[in-house]
């Protein structure tokens, strides 16, 4: 898929420089955005199934960056909170921090104040009593 739409943005640009009518070149860019983010996704989910979330984070990043400076060259500022590629790569980038945060290593007592938030949020007060009082009880050096 990364070569392919490698393949796909290069036609573009080609078509962008050398097409006999600029009208013709710029209305084959409406076939940017789309390429970019299944580029990214494609990338980005190879770098998530290799578990480097970092890689995967700047991946999106730069794509969404890269989108909108895309949008500002063509006039249309307007669809970077508009573009439904921006919100699409926004909305898994969100989902790709979560994934992330929820998978790094974690010490007791972080493991024990997650549990504690998550029982609070389901008004869980008993359980989240019980992870109070064993936050309580770890020794002094896991603080």
């Amino acid at each position: 898929m990364e070569r392919d739409t490698d393949h796909i943005l290069e036609l573009l640009d080609f078509v962008q420089d050398y097409a006999a009518q600029e009208e013709i070149g710029s209305s084959f860019q409406q076939f940017r955005p789309q390429t970019i983010m299944m580029q990214t996704r494609a990338v980005g989910t190879q770098f998530i199934s290799d578990e480097n979330y970092g890689e995967a984070i700047e991946e999106i990043r730069a794509a969404i960056d890269e989108l909108n400076d895309f949008y500002s060259e063509m006039g249309r500022e307007e669809m970077v909170d508009n573009s439904m590629e921006v919100h699409s790569l926004r909305e898994w980038l969100k989902d790709v921090e979560t994934e992330a945060e929820e998978k790094r290593p974690r010490t007791e007592r972080e493991k024990l104040e997650h549990q504690l938030s998550k029982a609070i949020k389901e008004e869980k007060y008993e359980q989240a009593a019980e992870l109070r009082d064993q936050i309580g009880n770890l020794p002094s050096d896991s603080k």
